[in-house]
């Protein structure tokens, strides 16, 4: 192609950057320096809820539910003694929760710190919470007890054939319960740990607040100073609280790793592919503007990272170097042909503008097409791919040459030898496919074959993935400080179950029937386990117990005129009340029910309905949640629910109903794209095909190890389009421009001038998905794997498929 002239569009692009070199590459320092503090202000919400839009079901609730009863969350404060200094331990707590109850108001809900005081409430009213038919046999007893005393001492004889009644000691043996206990902490059996705990009103993407409320604490636990009680006295913390901020610190290291690791295999290979540290340098500088705007602008847009877009960055930079990467090899192959820096400069756009601009369009078309859907998760994602693949293309076009420009001023460019890796491509692929092309084709088909079953099958068997297990991290992954405290801990207090959904009703009068409903509908076989309202907290039949008691009483008034000192003290101990009052909402302790307790302090509206199933089936929590959505309140109305059921099975039917749009979406706009960049239809087919093979080969791939899809690894077959494209469009561009210019052998040239490059474009690209397994979290790490088949598949079908095809088919035509 003749060098471009003067007056035309590259050249004069060409002669802006080189005699601006030094003010564009000071302008792209700025840009990336103003885009730190917005990148620092980026928040994580790792909730569920996160990935799912705001119509949602379940977010609304969860959204009508916050606004009442907001989201308690529990921080565990643990005392610890390696020598079981129990007066030591105890003396701190006592401390650090005199403390804690001081701070100002909205920073704790409350602080829940002696075990026994949901015991002394029920001591108190033993007798309301004992069994109705207990206190009737009781009553019963004491009757026949008074009769049978009373003629014992008469001086008439009675004859009696009846069996004598219970003893008095035996009756009260019945009423008798042991002595209120005295307040304390929550205490191990081995005697080394207390604890208590603290509740905040948090919700999912309150990181900062979480962090707040973790650090007052702790300061409280720095002013109290642990050794003034003890020399060997610690407090650590755990709870949901602790676990939540040491997941996210794990989250962050695995962040860091990921892009670390990114970053310098993407420039290793670099260098081992151009054999110049200056390509090193170069590249580095052009990607990292683009990288921190993408981020910039995903503050403004999107303002919290989700669960499936934490990896992002690693995923931008090894994806978005791809153009760099082309312009650079192309620049690199014009100044060994001789062309002074202005002229090659204009040539490499001239020659690498067009192809580079459909991969990077179809990248981010791919992306975009997750931007239309509803599910955060897939919208989230593509906003910043799509940004970020945009804005990589357009730096590689507009920075890279002045940076170019601006090291050649200090150090010319050096005539050398190509890089190993184009030789190392051209041995490896280059002389199957020319000197195999039919053996290429017939593998190719007999693989399509096989992927074509394989998918088959998995479609028919649902290829969905319903263990929940499979979509979470893996608490082993990573050193936890509070997980084995929450062990000990719930041997303890208990360990609330996490699994359960909760019902919002509107009206005190509701609850019971409701209840009644559920617990009906359970026994005829509905997806539920045991549903929970205060109404077990309160005694039952406490109207028919009155009467019952003043019975009771009246008798053992009676027996204790005829006592003696000892039976006389058992009595005053276990008789009921003069005018005992009945026990309501209001009479319940927050030990019992701060977790039915909603923020104006309204109690009693909740219920807990506890699964029945295995809550890692994502089967069975989508017909749970479904099952209970279908129930109505006695006002008629669809319940509130609340938990992670709803939250997964919204999950699930978006994905279902989304997914499939945003694929279909990304397929046919990298169709048109391919129809605008080639002039014949015989390359445009070809491009189609090679793009359409390795999505399937990926698809088949994914069937043979056992991969399904889920929320997270469905993205990649609408990004697949776009990033898999990529490598066909390159190979058949330069095909295209190598049969324009008459070359003999344009697949040898093509695949031979730019395969090394495609090839590198791929790896580095490979590695930004790979770098993916750095994570606990199994569904990024099925993403990862899904995108790194990807990669894989579709460069052997653009490098070995498609060009064994372009040689058949320029054999065939020149026989003709």
């Amino acid at each position: 192609m003749p060098t471009p002239t003067e007056q035309s569009a590259p050249w004069r692009v060409a002669a802006f950057q080189t005699r601006h070199a030094a003010a564009l590459a000071a302008l792209g320092a700025l840009v990336a320096a103003l885009c730190v503090p917005q990148v620092s202000q980026l928040g994580l919400d790792s909730s569920w809820s996160a990935l799912l839009p705001d119509q949602a079901p379940s977010v609304r609730d969860l959204a009508r539910a916050e606004s009442r009863v907001g989201v308690l969350e529990t921080l565990t404060v643990a005392v610890k003694s390696p020598s079981n200094d129990r007066d030591g331990m105890s003396a701190l707590a006592s401390a650090l929760v005199a403390r804690i109850e001081t701070l100002p108001n909205g920073v704790v809900s409350s602080v829940d710190w002696d075990r026994a005081a949901a015991v002394s409430f029920h001591y108190r009213h033993r007798h309301l919470y004992a069994p109705l038919e207990s206190l009737e046999q009781t009553r019963d007893e004491l009757a026949a007890r008074r009769v049978h005393e009373t003629r014992a001492v008469s001086p008439l004889r009675f004859e009696d054939d009846a069996a004598p009644p219970p003893s008095l000691d035996a009756i009260l043996t019945r009423l008798d319960v042991e002595d209120a206990p005295t307040p304390e902490f929550f205490a191990h059996p081995d005697g080394n740990l207390v604890a208590f705990f603290v509740r905040a009103n948090i919700s999912g993407s309150e990181s900062l607040r979480r962090r707040e409320v973790r650090d007052l604490i702790a300061e409280e636990v720095e002013a109290v100073d642990p050794g003034h009680f003890g020399d060997d006295l610690e407090v650590v913390f755990a709870g949901p609280m602790a676990l939540h901020l040491e997941d996210e610190a794990s989250v962050a290291r695995e962040l860091v790793v990921a892009t670390v690791i990114t970053c310098v295999l993407v420039l290793i290979l670099v260098w081992f592919f151009f054999r110049k540290l200056r390509a090193v340098a170069l590249l580095a500088g052009a990607l990292l503007p683009p990288v921190l705007l993408t981020f910039a602008v995903a503050e403004w847009t999107v303002e919290d990272l989700n669960t499936s877009t934490l990896f992002l960055g690693s995923i931008v930079v090894g994806n978005g170097v791809n153009p760099n990467i082309i312009w650079l090899a192309r620049f690199f192959e014009e100044r060994r042909k001789g062309h002074e820096l202005r002229a090659a400069i204009a040539r490499t756009h001239q020659m690498v503008w067009l192809g580079t601009l459909t991969a990077s369009t179809a990248a981010a078309v791919a992306y975009a097409s997750l931007a239309i859907t509803d599910f955060r998760g897939f919208r989230d994602f593509g906003i910043i791919g799509g940004v970020g693949m945009i804005l990589c293309w357009v730096f590689s076009l507009a920075l890279l040459p002045a940076l170019t420009a601006l090291l050649e001023r200090v150090l010319p460019f050096a005539h050398s030898s190509e890089g190993s890796a184009r030789g190392l491509y051209t041995a490896l692929f280059t002389r199957l496919v020319f000197s195999r092309p039919r053996a290429v084709l017939v593998l190719s088909g007999a693989v399509s074959a096989l992927a074509i079953a394989l998918v088959t099958m998995a479609v028919l068997d649902d290829p969905m993935e319903h263990d929940f297990r499979e979509l979470q991290s893996d608490p082993t992954e990573h050193y936890s400080v509070a997980r084995p405290i929450d062990q000990r801990v719930a041997a303890i207090a208990g360990d609330a179950s996490a699994d359960e959904m909760v019902v919002v009703l509107d009206e005190r009068g509701e609850v019971a029937e409701f209840e009644a409903t559920l617990e009906a509908l359970r026994s005829t076989g509905a997806p539920w386990g045991e549903v929970h309202s205060i109404d077990d907290l309160l005694p039952d039949d406490q109207e028919r117990k009155l009467p019952v008691l003043a019975e009771i009483r009246a008798h053992l008034l009676e027996l204790w005129v005829g006592a003696d000192e000892a039976t006389r003290k058992r009595i005053l101990e276990e008789i009921p009340d003069d005018e005992p009052s009945l026990v309501d909402d209001a009479d319940l302790p927050s030990e019992l029910t701060w977790r039915l307790r909603e923020q104006d302090g309204t109690i009693g509206l909740l219920l807990r309905v506890e699964p029945a199933g295995e809550t890692w089936d994502g089967g069975y929590l989508v017909r749970w949640a479904e099952a209970l959505r279908e129930v109505r309140t006695p006002s008629g109305d669809e319940p509130t629910l609340v938990g992670r059921a709803p939250i997964f099975a919204d999950i699930e039917q978006t994905v279902l109903r989304d997914g499939p749009k945003a694929v279909l979406l990304s397929l046919l706009a990298t169709m048109v794209l391919c129809m605008l960049t080639f002039r014949t239809f015989r390359e445009r087919l070809l491009t189609v095909m090679a793009l359409l093979l390795g999505i399937l080969w990926m698809a088949g791939t994914m069937v043979l190890l056992g991969m399904r899809l889920n929320f997270l690894n469905f993205v990649a077959f609408p990004i697949s389009f776009g990033n898999g494209v990529d490598y066909g469009v390159n190979v058949m561009r330069r095909y295209s421009d190598e049969t324009s210019e008459g070359h003999e052998e344009p697949v040898m040239q093509a695949i031979r001038a730019t395969g090394g490059a495609v090839v590198l474009c791929s790896l580095t690209t490979v590695i930004g998905y790979a770098s993916l397994f750095t994570s606990a979290n199994h569904a990024i790490n099925s993403f990862g794997a899904a995108m790194v088949v990807s990669e894989v598949t579709c460069l052997l079908s653009a490098v070995l498929t498609m060009p064994a095809v372009l040689i058949l088919l320029d054999r065939r035509r020149a026989r003709r």
